[in-house]
């Protein structure tokens, strides 16, 4: 389990969508005065609860998929769910960040579910090279 490259792609992309409480996707401003903005609250996973739900999911969906190991069907179902899942989070953190709130712009959170996004390909490509490993082999006996 431990020494398949897609378990270290799958909980690199659990850990990338964790980052999403922590670090903002956005920033709302208060008000202006002058020139300058007067910031106000970064936008994260924590406080945003229509974001909150398809974070849970992905790192749920990423961590049953490392144990699932032997059933590679299954996982490579798994690691599909979660890239859907994490382009759906990506769409909405930029809504949410870009046309909910008036004068937010985007911060540097939204890298976190990007990099998220690469290692779910990632993985997706090593479970793949696995299960065709395995046909291979299989039709060899």
């Amino acid at each position: 389990m431990i020494q398949r490259i897609q378990t270290l792609w799958l909980l690199l992309c659990a850990l990338c969508a964790s980052l999403a409480f922590i670090l903002p996707f956005g920033t709302s401003f208060v008000s202006e005065i002058g020139t300058e903005r007067v910031d106000g609250e970064a936008m994260n996973a924590l406080k945003n609860q229509i974001v909150t739900v398809p974070v849970i999911m992905i790192i749920i969906n990423c961590l049953v998929a490392i144990f699932l190991y032997k059933k590679r069907p299954i996982q490579i179902l798994l690691a599909v769910i979660a890239i859907f899942l994490i382009i759906t989070c990506i769409g909405l953190m930029v809504y949410l960040a870009m046309f909910e709130t008036n004068g937010a712009s985007l911060s540097y959170g939204i890298v976190a579910p990007v990099l998220a996004l690469i290692f779910g390909l990632f993985a997706l490509k090593g479970i793949r090279k696995d299960e065709k490993l395995v046909k291979n082999l299989d039709r060899l006996r």
